[in-house]
């Protein structure tokens, strides 16, 4: 097993989503999907290859796919070695993947971020609404992903929050 296309990969298969807390220039979004590539290929579970995915979307979100109905399930140690993966490219780029107190906003056709705290303040004001689109990065599977990364604010769990 090694690096597989996204569309090859069951609707069930497990996803996990890092956020960058800067948007990444086209050389560093290059650089982090090779390195992605390479993770993903070489990338074990009590030694058998996974069949995964890995891309970052929109110079922002570095998302890994393992579809564990083909291949091996993560274990505690392939989780392990995917978080190091993350925080190494984290550290060679400058780049915190490990920032949950931000909630990403599609606006415009740009991704913004903002502190949780701030969200509320922002709705007051009239920059954010109850239908702005925000990115759920704790889906939990490949069909999620697909039909609820992106949700209106007051259809997400981040609206309980503000």
């Amino acid at each position: 097993m090694a690096f597989t296309e996204f569309e090859n990969l069951h609707g069930e298969s497990r996803v996990w989503i890092y956020r960058s807390s800067r948007a990444l220039d086209e050389e560093e979004v290059n650089k982090a999907d090779g390195w992605l590539k390479k993770f993903i290929d070489q990338w074990t579970a009590h030694n058998q290859g996974l069949n995964a995915f890995g891309k970052v979307y929109l110079a922002r979100f570095m998302v890994i796919v393992l579809d564990e109905l083909s291949s091996s399930a993560a274990s505690g140690c392939s989780i392990d070695a995917q978080v190091r993966f993350v925080k190494d490219v984290g550290n060679t780029l400058n780049i915190d993947f490990f920032d949950r107190l931000h909630f990403d906003f599609e606006l415009g056709g740009e991704v913004v971020s903002y502190h949780k705290d701030d969200v509320g303040k922002l709705m007051d004001e009239g920059i954010l609404f109850d239908t702005s689109v925000i990115f759920d990065h704790l889906v939990k599977t490949k069909r999620e992903f697909d039909q609820n990364w992106k949700k209106e604010l007051s259809k997400s769990w981040h609206y309980g929050l503000i």
